[in-house]
């Protein structure tokens, strides 16, 4: 993750409230995130007039409150131990000047061992690195002046590792990091050491990078530790305090929009810089709506490079691969378009509301003060306080990428749709699956159980379910899925007639009994008469396995045409008879042995196959309740 995508580090990871007012209190529908001023208030033509002409509604209209003081979790802060840069000695300052050059640049010996970092993850990674000497010298005691990248990896056998392990386990249980952020630790430490063996690595061409050093055998093995129970883990915030969904979201940015005013509520004109600095919160939270990429993205837009006006007057993000995070995998990506809607603010902001930042640089967004473009934690932070002071929900802008692929996913896309989502945001569609989609797993399969009612329960009247069984070629059983007291037939025992495969389309219609065409559509069946007539004997051998049985949907359908309409009486029960007369050439015994199982156990009809044949069995007074019903 680069830095400032995780969004459970340990600025965020304090355990706050919900907030006033917050509803059901998961961010879902019934979430009354309103109080005070309302929509109602808001005129008609409000977006249309000039942002001169505006009025701002109160900051703190829904009685929320800053949310500044409000934390995620219980963990109690800790002392910062990270080694300040005062505190750095001139040779280790030399080494981490190195350590930088091989990280963005490589190295000769380097080379073949892999594309060099991108800067925002050198950044992070620094960072990393500075906890892990502060760690050395206060808790291990070292002496400042002795510090160095090599005592925290000393050599390349496999015993090396042990100091990286002390260090991960005292961030762990005595900082109390989750194991997310232990593995980000882990990955600095890795680069660490190849920067320091990367020269004693001699590996054969085809094989992984660095794959010779014990060390880094072992540093990879934890990482695949950390990675594994990071995956069953969780997050260590509960999400449902951040949590909106989609719909939600939009509404808060319409919000923001409101406050891209420059009059106050009593018609006073307001500080330009507040207004735009209004006007840059609204922007972030409302390109984030049309464009979910990663904030790194809104960081680094610079007008005319990454944030393009064509011709047409279409503005759009453009990227080539170094500008985005996946961009060594996904290469140079698509335009990303930014809705019309937003042009307004936008150019107004750009023309000019930016200026009274006094920009030192040529990023769109800037600091208050000017001297500089956001940091990530200046824009989560900004972010997460502005959400939750208009909503009580402490969002971070990484989890708006969360939010939209589980809206696309809870039945809003098609799954050509979610493909193209996945590219569009710069990731794959197992990436999009496994880390972006937020539904629980009774979530996930509810589209299943709406399906299996769909072919089962709610879309039929009567189902019939076949247990068929190889080996010794029982067929277990056929029971009505229906309503209480719909017709079963069981107890169909063939010797021998196992293994009926056939047309799996058929087999399914099969099991359709009412409520959809097929061989079993009780539309299809004849309506019973008096007389008699006698069941014919299939040949001998009838009860021969077999595993081409001719379980087609022609044949089938044939047999069921075969089924006659004058049934006979014995012992009380209606037993329909068969004509195998019109039963169709290359049918086979077994398939007819089951098709009339099917076909008469929607009349209450069963049949017992023996090695002679098939011979009527008598349902008896069940028969004949299941006829009343």
């Amino acid at each position: 993750e680069e830095e400032g995508d995780d969004y459970d580090d340990e600025d965020d990871n304090g355990g706050g409230s919900v907030g006033v007012g917050d509803g059901d209190g998961d961010g879902r529908r019934g979430h009354q995130w309103r109080k005070g001023e309302g929509k109602g208030e808001l005129e008609v033509d409000f977006y249309k007039l000039p942002i001169l002409e505006r009025r701002c509604p109160s900051k703190f209209r829904f009685g929320h409150g800053s949310g500044a003081r409000v934390r995620l979790t219980d963990r109690k802060r800790g002392e910062p131990y990270a080694i300040k840069e005062a505190e750095i000695n001139p040779p280790l300052a030399a080494e981490i000047r190195e350590f930088e050059s091989f990280s963005l640049y490589g190295s000769f010996a380097g080379a073949q061992h892999g594309e060099p970092l991108r800067r925002t993850t050198y950044q992070g990674y620094l960072q990393c690195i500075r906890q892990a000497l502060g760690w050395l010298h206060r808790v291990e005691g070292v002496p400042l002046g002795e510090l160095r990248l090599g005592l925290l990896v000393p050599g390349t056998q496999r015993a090396a590792a042990r100091k990286v392990h002390a260090f991960l386990l005292w961030q762990e249980r005595d900082r109390g990091m989750c194991k997310r952020s232990a593995a980000r630790s882990l990955a600095a430490l890795i680069q660490v050491t190849k920067f320091l063996y990367h020269e004693q690595s001699q590996v054969r061409e085809g094989d992984k990078p660095y794959s010779d050093l014990d060390v880094i055998k072992s540093l990879r093995a934890m990482s695949t530790s950390y990675e594994r129970a990071n995956r069953v883990s969780g997050n260590v915030v509960d999400s449902s305090v951040k949590w909106m969904d989609w719909p939600v979201y939009l509404e808060y940015v319409g919000e923001l929009r409101r406050e891209c005013a420059a009059r106050k509520a009593n018609g006073r004109l307001r500080n330009p810089a507040d207004v735009a600095m209004s006007l840059q919160t609204y922007l972030i939270a409302a390109i984030l709506s049309c464009v979910p990429d990663r904030q790194r993205t809104l960081r680094e837009l610079v007008i005319g490079r990454t944030l393009v006006k064509d011709r047409s007057g279409i503005w759009s993000i453009r990227h080539t691969h170094a500008d985005y995070k996946t961009g060594g995998t996904y290469g140079e990506r698509p335009p990303l378009v930014i809705d019309p809607g937003i042009y307004y603010e936008l150019e107004e902001f750009i023309s000019t509301w930016r200026s009274h930042l006094n920009p030192q640089h040529s990023f769109l967004f800037s600091k208050r003060d000017g001297s500089g473009p956001l940091t990530a934690q200046e824009l989560s932070r900004s972010f997460s306080l502005n959400a939750f002071r208009l909503t009580g929900r402490k969002l971070n802008p990484h989890m708006v990428r969360d939010m939209v692929v589980t809206y696309a996913r809870s039945g809003h896309a098609t799954e050509h749709e979610l493909e193209a989502l996945a590219i569009y945001m710069g990731h794959s569609l197992a990436e999009q699956r496994g880390t972006y989609d937020r539904r629980t797993k009774a979530e996930k399969v509810q589209p299943a159980m709406g399906l299996l009612a769909k072919i089962s329960g709610s879309a039929v009247t009567v189902g019939v379910s076949a247990a068929v069984t190889g080996g010794a070629g029982s067929i277990g059983s056929l029971v009505g899925l229906g309503d209480a007291g719909a017709p079963q037939a069981s107890g169909l025992r063939a010797s021998g007639m196992g293994d009926i495969q056939g047309s799996k389309a058929a087999t399914r219609q099969a099991l359709v009994v009412n409520g959809a065409p097929g061989l079993l559509a009780p539309s299809s069946l004849p309506p019973p008469s008096s007389g008699a007539a006698s069941v014919p004997q299939p040949q001998k051998r009838a009860t021969r396995a077999t595993k081409t049985s001719g379980w087609s949907e022609t044949a089938a359908l044939s047999i069921d045409a075969a089924v006659a309409s004058s049934p006979v009486t014995e012992n009380g029960a209606s037993v329909s008879t068969l004509d195998m007369n019109a039963v169709k050439p290359g049918t086979t015994k077994a398939a007819v042995a089951e098709a009339v199982v099917l076909r008469t156990a929607t009349v209450g009809h069963s049949y017992q196959a023996d090695g002679g044949g098939v011979t009527p069995q008598s349902t008896g007074k069940r028969g004949r309740a299941r006829r009343k019903a």
